[in-house]
């Protein structure tokens, strides 16, 4: 089988990669028109998967890029939940052939966390039975209720962050605005004030 023309060639290399029989040498890249070096699955014996591709394959599995927390910084990561094992598959990239890391779902439960957040990121966390957490930061507020929606499909339990607020005035808050600048409430005292929760991205 070939192809007639560059682009139809460009397609053949991506449904090759997408279908988990090609993979770029290091794992760095999907399938360019560029001096680029690829290997068939079937002649590397050294990458010992699953490959992100090859759990993709799954229809019901969910992924998508998120960062985690390491101990000082944050990664970014590209993940898959297969939802019949109930496993969450950390990737360095969403072209890798292994997993970073695979965590047991079972017994975990989930909250929503803004005190270890990233900046301007829209965060939960894992909390793996008595073992540890896991810190997850999606880029927008949808993507966080997607993984929170398809984690909790699968049984993982969602509890409320516990607050332990003393505040006896709304002044005494701060909130983000649209550009997760801090605004203090203080800056609106002796004003009528309400406030209204809603969605911006």
């Amino acid at each position: 089988d070939y192809s007639t023309t560059r682009e139809a060639a460009l397609a053949k290399g991506e449904e090759l990669l997408e279908g988990d029989y090609l993979h770029h040498v290091t794992d760095s890249y999907g399938f360019k028109d560029e001096p680029l070096f690829y290997r068939f699955r079937i002649d590397d014996p050294g990458t010992s998967g699953p490959s992100v591709a090859s759990l993709k394959k799954d229809p019901s599995a969910y992924h998508g890029p998120l960062l985690v927390k390491g101990l000082i910084l944050w990664y970014a990561r590209y993940f898959v939940l297969k939802k019949d094992q109930k496993k969450l598959y950390s990737f360095d990239n969403e072209y890798s052939s292994k997993p970073h890391s695979v965590l047991d779902l079972n017994n975990s439960n989930l909250i929503t966390t803004e005190c270890d957040c990233k900046k301007g990121s829209y965060c939960f966390t894992i909390n793996e039975g008595n073992k540890r957490s896991h810190v997850y930061c999606a880029s927008k507020s949808n993507y966080q209720e997607l993984w929170l929606d398809n984690l909790m499909s699968i049984g993982v339990q969602f509890k409320e962050e516990e607050l332990h607020v003393t505040a006896t005035s709304l002044f005494e808050f701060t909130a983000k605005d649209i550009d997760g600048n801090d605004i203090p409430f203080s800056k609106f005292k002796g004003q009528v004030c309400i406030v209204v929760n809603f969605a911006s991205q």
